[in-house]
């Protein structure tokens, strides 16, 4: 094949996938722009039914899921996974329009419960001018954290994986993004700006639960899990409280226990990564179906 042929196969190729994209966007952004026509309470409720009855089993979400809770919870009953695929999507699908209806989630704050100690060393934190890291995981609402920090008067800066799909990347980035910022898009642009913000004694809420092929051999839920150690050593390079969260969603699906535990102890950053994994088991062992079950966590 000559090279004209090539260069003109690729551009085909690219061009294709392009239009794949775009055609996935606008069933997704459609859907979404029409649920989000509900009040509120109905649409959480409503989308998180469309994700675990309709998206879910055209994906291979369930096949994820299963694959997880069996390499996890090998003696567990085929009834008792199937309850925690289903409560694991329903969960994803009322994460997703709560992001994406910033301005009626932020209304339910009052409703939200706060615990832990790691409220108050926040706050003492940053009366001295110190820098936090609230850790979290893909659990409940992660994002709960966030914006529970913005509306008590804090800045808060994120850390946010772009999609692979970019047309529904910048529909949904609008919606993190109208929360508030900063927002550190994951890169190196963005680590050099995370950075910045932390240097200056900001406040930056990340996650730590996914698989990381050049991170350090840990365990998670009793099973090797590669660990990214960044957390550890951004609060040990600039002094950083280092303070696990988590959005535990309540019973009635809407409203959420916004636990802030106690900061994590400086020391080894394998150490202080292990007992982040550790404090995240505690709340999937205590209520598993709030866990993003979907992600390759082990690469099983």
């Amino acid at each position: 094949m000559s090279r004209a042929a090539k260069r003109f196969s690729r551009r085909y190729a690219e061009l294709m996938a392009r239009g794949s994209d775009y055609a996935i966007y606008l069933t997704l952004a459609s859907l979404l722009n029409l649920v989000r026509l509900l009040p509120y309470a109905t649409r959480v409720g409503v989308f998180g039914w469309i994700v675990k009855w309709l998206i879910a089993p055209l994906t291979d979400m369930r096949r994820r899921v299963f694959a997880n809770l069996d390499y996890v919870f090998p003696n567990t009953t085929y009834k008792e996974k199937t309850r925690i695929y289903r409560e694991c999507v329903d969960n994803f699908g009322r994460l997703i329009i709560e992001i994406l209806s910033e301005d009626q989630f932020s209304e339910r704050y009052p409703r939200f419960e706060h615990e832990g100690p790691g409220l108050k060393a926040i706050e003492q934190a940053r009366m001295e001018g110190r820098a936090v890291l609230v850790v979290s995981g893909h659990f409940g609402n992660f994002d709960t954290g966030r914006i529970s920090l913005i509306l008590r008067g804090y800045s808060v800066g994120a850390v946010y994986r772009r999609f692979n799909n970019r047309y529904f990347n910048s529909f949904y980035e609008k919606s993190v993004r109208k929360v508030g910022e900063p927002i550190f898009v994951k890169g190196i642009g963005g680590t050099s700006g995370l950075v910045r913000f932390i240097r200056q004694g900001g406040i930056a809420a990340l996650l730590c639960d996914q698989h990381a092929s050049g991170g350090a051999d840990l365990e998670f839920m009793g099973k090797p899990a590669k660990t990214v150690l960044s957390a550890a050593h951004l609060a040990l390079r600039y002094n950083a409280l280092l303070v696990p969260f988590y959005g535990v969603r309540k019973a009635n699906g809407l409203d959420f226990r916004c636990v802030f535990e106690a900061p994590i102890e400086h020391g080894d950053p394998s150490e202080m990564t292990q007992q982040l994994n550790d404090s995240l088991e505690g709340q999937v062992r205590a209520n598993p179906g709030q866990w993003f079950w979907i992600h390759n966590r082990w690469k099983i």
